[in-house]
């Protein structure tokens, strides 16, 4: 049963990334037909927005019809394409992950025949979640600097 669940729980996270990259890329598709307007730094009502440089509303019917025609085998290589990427760091830090999380990545690798390394892997999946967050991460910090600590 336990063995059911990590691999519904893969399948599951595997399929959030396929569409999440897919949204990703015809968004990123769409900012670089329109570079005639792009703008790095915006300023907004609460500071600036500096590290986003593709936001843009991904609730759009459009982009949710699109990716139900997609076949498996372009979610797989949209997957692949975005997560199995090798990265070469010489500068490396350890950090400690539930042996839960662990089991299923690595289970995700053998199962996809991956070539890519585990560190690679996590790490592509980190930097593919900053990257999509970042103009909330970016909003919500820039509020958290304008607050002040003491009101006197």
């Amino acid at each position: 049963m336990i063995l059911f669940l990590t691999f519904c729980n893969i399948f599951l996270i595997i399929y959030c990334s396929v569409i999440f990259f897919r949204l990703y890329r015809k968004d990123r598709k769409n900012k670089e037909d329109n570079m005639g307007n792009a703008n790095p730094a915006e300023k907004t009502e609460s500071g600036v927005q500096h590290l986003m440089e593709d936001s843009k509303d991904l609730t759009g019917t459009d982009y949710l019809a699109d990716f139900m025609l997609q076949s498996p085998e372009e979610e797989w290589e949209d997957y692949k394409s975005l997560f199995f990427k090798p990265i070469f760091s010489k500068n490396k830090s350890g950090f400690t992950i539930s042996t839960e999380t662990l089991t299923m990545l690595r289970n995700v690798l053998r199962g996809t025949n991956s070539k890519v390394t585990l560190t690679a892997y996590i790490e592509n999946i980190l930097l593919n979640h900053l990257k999509s967050h970042q103009h909330l991460i970016n909003e919500i910090a820039d509020r958290q600097k304008c607050e002040k600590t003491v009101t006197l």
